[in-house]
C-alpha cells in the first residue's frame, strides 16, 4: 500500500465516522444522502452496519436515536460486530458536524 493509498483510507475512516455521528446529530439529512451514497460505498463494515440500520429506522420513519439503532442493529444482525465506543459516541450525540454531510458523503465516495 502506498502512503497515498494510506492517506486516502484514514481521510475516509475519518469521513466515514464523521458522516455517521452527523447523521444521528441531524436525522433529517439521511434522505439528503440516501440516493447517492449506499452503505458498500463505506470502506469500513461497522460503519456500514449502521448505515444500513439508519436507512432502516428512516424508511420506517422511526427516531434515528441510540435506542433505535441497537434496535435495528439487534435486527440485522449486527450488534456485535460494531464498536461500543461507537455506540456510546452516537449515543452521546458527540462528533461530526451535520453542516459536512454532503462533503463527508463526497469523500467517502471518492477514496
Amino acid at each position: 500500500m502506498t502512503t497515498g493509498t494510506i492517506e486516502r483510507t484514514t481521510q475516509a475512516g475519518h469521513a466515514e465516522r464523521d458522516l455517521i455521528l452527523s447523521l444521528f446529530r441531524n436525522p433529517a439529512e439521511v434522505a439528503e444522502v440516501r440516493d447517492t451514497l449506499r452503505a458498500e460505498d463505506f470502506h469500513h463494515a461497522a460503519y456500514q452496519f449502521v448505515y444500513r440500520a439508519a436507512l432502516k429506522l428512516h424508511d420506517r420513519n422511526e427516531p434515528l436515536d441510540a435506542g433505535g439503532l441497537h434496535s435495528a442493529l439487534r435486527e440485522l444482525g449486527t450488534l456485535d460486530d460494531v464498536p461500543k465506543d461507537l455506540l456510546l459516541d452516537i449515543a452521546a450525540g458527540f462528533g461530526g458536524t451535520p453542516g459536512f454531510i454532503p462533503a463527508y458523503a463526497d469523500r467517502i465516495r471518492s477514496a
